[in-house]
C-alpha cells in the first residue's frame, strides 16, 4: 500500500504557484483553491497524497503568517479511522534551517517538508530536487521507507 502511494504521488506533482495565477485546479484526486486554504492539521483526508499536499500547504502558509519563509516546516501524515491525518508541525531552528526532526511512529504513513526560499539562486536550484539526505533518510533510516512529499522553493510538490 506504501509502493502505491508512492507510485501515485511519483505521477501527481502540483505546482502550487500554478494554482495561485490559474485561480482553482482539479485533479481526480482533490481540489486545492486560489486562495490557497488549508484544512490543517487533524482534518482527515481520503489518501495519503491530499493530506501530504494541504500538510505542505499548511507549512507554507504558517511559514508566510510567521515570518519563518527561511526555515523548514514539516510534518507526518498518520493513518486514523475514516483516512489519513497530519499532525502539529515541527519548525526548523535558526541555527540549522534545514534540519527537522520528525517522529516516526508505527501509525505514520508519510512525513512531509517545505525547502525554503534562499537568497541565493543556486541553493534554491539545487532544492528543487529531493535532497540526497531525505532520499537516505528515506532509503536507509526508515525500515519502512515511507514516502516523503517536499515543497521546493518554485513551490512545487515533489515525492520520493
Amino acid at each position: 500500500m506504501v509502493f502505491d502511494a508512492l507510485r501515485k504521488a511519483e505521477l501527481f506533482t502540483i505546482t502550487i504557484a500554478a494554482i495561485m495565477a490559474m485561480g482553482c485546479a482539479t485533479s481526480s484526486r482533490y481540489q486545492i483553491a486560489d486562495d490557497l486554504e488549508a484544512a490543517g492539521p487533524g482534518t482527515i483526508f481520503s489518501s495519503v497524497d491530499a493530506a501530504a499536499v494541504d500538510g505542505l500547504t499548511y507549512a507554507y502558509l504558517t511559514a508566510r503568517q510567521t515570518g519563518q519563509t527561511a526555515l523548514a516546516h514539516g510534518g507526518t501524515v498518520v493513518r486514523v479511522d475514516g483516512g489519513f491525518t497530519y499532525e502539529e508541525l515541527e519548525v526548523a531552528n535558526k541555527r540549522s534551517p534545514m534540519t527537522l526532526t520528525l517522529i516516526l511512529r508505527p501509525h505514520t504513513v508519510a512525513q512531509f517538508r517545505t525547502y525554503p526560499r534562499t537568497d541565493d539562486p543556486r541553493v534554491n536550484r539545487l532544492n528543487e530536487k529531493v535532497s540526497r539526505s531525505d532520499r537516505r533518510n528515506v532509503d536507509s533510516s526508515d525500515p519502512m521507507h515511507r514516502p516523503l512529499f517536499v515543497l521546493t522553493p518554485r513551490l512545487l510538490v515533489k515525492s520520493y
